[in-house]
């Protein structure tokens, strides 16, 4: 009986599509007992989970897949239920090498014979209902995944299948309310996406066209050239159910420094206390409901940081994964971002409601305070009378700092033709868009 595990290296093959990847530990070895059956897959088998779910909701993500490779449905159904998964912002979760009780007794499908699905195919669960719309992000990573997959078992396109093809028992997935029909239910047009696995593999060995160099970004006189790889990046956000702790200093950071993009961003407030010195948060109360330790229980909701003297803000510091850090200043924000492994991030630092934003000057101490090695970002909605939220950009980009134009549906009387004055716009999930100015 053959039992293969798949590669070592598929993280890396992965990540080198462009993916975005998170490894569940002991993945390695992961798999059902050969005491169950073989192991030696031939092509790719697609599944959806069933469950509803939306963008943004990393943590319940990562939960989720790690319920599917470490408890499955008990003895009825022992994990891992599949090896692969994928959530809807195409994040590709790792969670076994070995069998996986996701396929049953499977139909001859594409150019895989009938038989053993579980042996035949590597299962890939899609973190979708079945009747919610597939995101173009969704898909291309499914498509590369695939992708991907076709290389390590050496296979052509005609071994992806979906569950649908391959099912005895009347399983209807992957559903796609945008995809063809099928008993009654509409599902995910398999020849087209095997045509599109085709035509992604088939790019990557084309030779590169010579073409001749992109024209420099218009930027504002003086305006320092936008860091090339948050381009290639993205921009973190906490829900607005989430705590400052829980999603800028636990969940966001987590998911961001395990990105397998050089650079990531994430997205943190900034206020000026009453010595007009920089203050980083997320939140301008900072109470304890927020994860700040205060022993003596004097902060409260009643509390800004903006009215907050330093000598009270010092007494602050943040219970990050069970450790009291002193993560409160900007420049500790900035460090924190520096120094966090696997790899640094960007702190985009979005400049609040005080006058001080308006002072060159007072960039300019902001800038020289800021721990080497770090990147700090400026960030501001253009909104405010008198124009005061481009004011803040325009005295940030005279010292040579980088910003980022935020962009709500709102801002829109702020600046008229706004399309006409950046160079490049970035989805904000749920809350707007991001534009590089």
């Amino acid at each position: 009986m053959t039992y293969r595990r798949l590669p070592a290296d598929l993280p890396d093959r992965l990540r080198k599509a462009g993916l975005k990847v998170v490894v569940i530990d002991g993945w390695r070895t992961r798999g059902r007992p050969a005491s169950t059956g073989a192991f030696k897959p031939v092509g790719s088998l697609n599944h959806h989970t069933g469950s509803y779910d939306k963008i943004g909701d990393t943590s319940d993500d990562l939960s989720y897949a790690k319920w599917m490779f470490l408890t499955g449905r008990g003895k009825a159904l022992p994990p891992p239920l599949c090896q692969l998964a994928l959530s809807l912002e195409g994040v590709v979760y790792v969670g076994a090498s070995g069998r996986a009780n996701h396929a049953g007794k499977a139909k001859a499908s594409g150019s895989v014979s009938a038989g053993d699905g579980n042996a035949l195919y590597v299962g890939t669960e899609w973190m979708l209902s079945g009747t919610q719309p597939i995101p173009k992000g969704m898909y291309d990573a499914g498509v590369k995944l695939n992708g991907v997959l076709m290389d390590v078992l050496g296979n052509s396109v005609e071994t992806i299948s979906c569950h649908y093809q391959t099912s005895v028992t009347g399983k209807w997935d992957i559903g796609d309310p945008n995809g063809i029909p099928f008993k009654g239910q509409k599902v995910l047009d398999v020849p087209k996406f095997r045509r599109a696995v085709k035509d992604w593999r088939a790019s990557r060995n084309a030779p590169a066209k010579k073409t001749s160099p992109p024209p420099p970004p218009k930027t504002a006189p003086g305006h320092n050239p936008y860091p090339p790889a948050i381009i290639g990046g993205a921009v973190y956000h906490k829900s607005r159910e989430m705590s400052y702790a829980a999603g800028c200093n636990f969940e966001t950071i987590r998911v961001a420094s395990a990105s397998s993009s050089d650079y990531e961003g994430i997205d943190l407030d900034l206020n000026v206390s009453m010595e007009k010195t920089a203050w980083g948060t997320h939140n301008t109360h900072p109470t304890r409901g927020d994860a700040w330790y205060d022993p003596k229980k004097l902060i409260n909701d009643s509390h800004s940081i903006v009215k907050l003297p330093d000598s009270d803000i010092n007494r602050l510091v943040v219970d990050y994964r069970g450790d009291q850090r002193p993560i409160r200043t900007a420049q500790e924000l900035a460090k924190f971002c520096r120094d966090v492994k696997p790899r640094k991030l960007i702190p985009c630092f979005e400049a609040k409601h005080s006058g001080q934003f308006l002072k060159e000057e007072w960039w300019e101490e902001f800038k020289k305070s800021m721990p080497a090695g770090s990147t700090p970002i400026i960030m501001s909605l253009p909104v405010g009378k008198n124009n005061f939220g481009i004011r803040k950009l325009a005295a940030a980009h005279a010292v040579g700092l980088p910003t980022m134009l935020l962009w709500r549906e709102d801002a829109r009387p702020y600046m008229p033709g706004w399309e006409k004055h950046v160079d490049l716009v970035k989805s904000r999930p749920g809350r707007g868009i991001y534009a590089v100015t």
